[in-house]
Protein backbone atom coordinates (compact mmCIF):
# COMPACT_ATOMS: atom_id res chain seq x y z
CA UNK A 1 0.00 0.00 0.00
CA UNK A 2 2.97 2.54 0.93
CA UNK A 3 4.66 2.04 -2.39
CA UNK A 4 1.35 2.33 -4.19
CA UNK A 5 0.81 6.05 -2.43
CA UNK A 6 4.60 6.90 -3.27
CA UNK A 7 4.00 5.64 -6.91
CA UNK A 8 1.03 8.17 -6.81
CA UNK A 9 3.15 10.57 -5.51
CA UNK A 10 5.93 10.66 -7.27
CA UNK A 11 3.50 10.85 -10.85
CA UNK A 12 1.69 13.53 -8.94
CA UNK A 13 4.59 15.40 -8.67
CA UNK A 14 6.02 14.89 -12.13
CA UNK A 15 3.07 16.00 -13.63
CA UNK A 16 3.44 19.15 -11.25
CA UNK A 17 6.70 19.51 -12.71
CA UNK A 18 5.66 19.31 -16.34
CA UNK A 19 2.72 21.69 -16.27
CA UNK A 20 5.23 24.62 -14.48
CA UNK A 21 8.01 23.33 -17.07
CA UNK A 22 5.14 24.38 -19.92
CA UNK A 23 4.55 27.71 -18.00
CA UNK A 24 7.67 29.09 -17.56
CA UNK A 25 8.39 28.27 -20.80
CA UNK A 26 5.86 30.50 -21.99
CA UNK A 27 6.14 32.76 -19.77
CA UNK A 28 9.89 33.07 -21.12
CA UNK A 29 8.39 33.43 -25.07
CA UNK A 30 6.38 36.62 -23.90
CA UNK A 31 9.43 37.88 -22.19
CA UNK A 32 11.72 37.30 -24.79
CA UNK A 33 9.41 38.81 -27.45
CA UNK A 34 8.87 41.96 -25.25
CA UNK A 35 12.35 42.45 -24.66
CA UNK A 36 12.66 42.07 -28.66
CA UNK A 37 10.01 44.84 -29.39
CA UNK A 38 11.38 47.12 -26.98
CA UNK A 39 14.94 46.76 -28.22
CA UNK A 40 13.00 47.47 -31.71
CA UNK A 41 11.35 50.47 -30.12
CA UNK A 42 14.55 52.07 -28.79
CA UNK A 43 16.24 51.51 -32.37
CA UNK A 44 13.81 53.23 -33.80
CA UNK A 45 13.63 56.30 -31.84
CA UNK A 46 17.28 56.63 -31.96
CA UNK A 47 17.37 56.95 -35.74
CA UNK A 48 14.35 59.13 -35.91
CA UNK A 49 16.12 62.10 -35.70
CA UNK A 50 18.55 61.48 -38.62
CA UNK A 51 15.79 60.33 -40.43
CA UNK A 52 13.71 63.64 -40.29
CA UNK A 53 17.13 65.43 -40.58
CA UNK A 54 17.36 65.32 -44.26
CA UNK A 55 13.25 65.55 -45.12
CA UNK A 56 14.26 69.16 -45.34
CA UNK A 57 12.14 70.81 -42.25
CA UNK A 58 12.97 73.52 -40.16
CA UNK A 59 14.73 72.50 -37.01
CA UNK A 60 11.23 73.37 -34.86
CA UNK A 61 9.37 71.32 -37.01
CA UNK A 62 11.87 68.64 -36.76
CA UNK A 63 12.20 68.77 -32.99
CA UNK A 64 8.06 68.65 -33.02
CA UNK A 65 7.84 65.80 -35.17
CA UNK A 66 10.31 64.09 -33.38
CA UNK A 67 8.04 64.51 -30.25
CA UNK A 68 5.08 63.36 -32.09
CA UNK A 69 6.22 60.44 -33.84
CA UNK A 70 8.22 59.28 -31.01
CA UNK A 71 5.79 59.20 -28.37
CA UNK A 72 3.32 56.70 -30.17
CA UNK A 73 5.04 53.00 -30.94
CA UNK A 74 2.47 52.32 -34.17
CA UNK A 75 3.21 55.89 -35.39
CA UNK A 76 7.32 55.01 -35.22
CA UNK A 77 6.32 51.83 -37.33
CA UNK A 78 4.02 54.06 -39.94
CA UNK A 79 7.25 56.26 -40.16
CA UNK A 80 9.86 53.89 -41.14
CA UNK A 81 7.34 52.18 -43.10
CA UNK A 82 6.57 54.99 -45.49
CA UNK A 83 8.67 55.31 -49.03
CA UNK A 84 11.10 57.98 -48.14
CA UNK A 85 9.65 60.33 -50.91
CA UNK A 86 6.59 60.52 -48.78
CA UNK A 87 7.64 61.54 -45.64
CA UNK A 88 7.78 65.01 -45.64
CA UNK A 89 4.28 65.25 -46.70
CA UNK A 90 3.50 63.03 -44.07
CA UNK A 91 5.06 64.91 -41.23
CA UNK A 92 4.13 68.27 -42.48
CA UNK A 93 0.59 66.57 -41.89
CA UNK A 94 0.95 65.19 -39.04
CA UNK A 95 2.85 68.04 -37.70
CA UNK A 96 -0.69 69.89 -39.05
CA UNK A 97 -3.25 67.61 -37.20
CA UNK A 98 -4.31 65.94 -40.69
CA UNK A 99 -2.98 62.63 -39.92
Amino acid sequence: KRARISENLVKGLSEVASILGREIRAASSEISRAVGFDVELSEKRSKLNQALSVLGLTTMERHRATRKIASEPETIDIFFSIPDVEKKEWVQALLQGDI
